[in-house]
């Protein structure tokens, strides 16, 4: 009975870590070398295109807050 929960533990641990694997960056090789593949189309700060819930944008830095963007 021991020997089937070792087993069952074992092989969820197994399908568990396989996820993390396969959960890298992609990548692209151009002439021999890695590159990460380029963003997409998200909304980032620097854009200036973000707004919060107040509507005004969001700047990098610190706000009233002291919250660092």
């Amino acid at each position: 009975m021991k020997k089937i929960y070792l087993s069952l533990i074992l092989g969820v641990l197994l399908l568990v870590s396989v996820g993390f694997v396969f959960s890298a960056k992609p990548t692209i090789i151009e002439n021999g070398v890695e590159k990460g593949w380029e963003k997409t189309t998200c909304t980032t700060i620097q854009s200036g295109k973000l707004y919060a819930s107040d509507g005004s944008v969001i700047t990098t830095g610190f706000d009233e807050g002291s919250y660092n963007y």
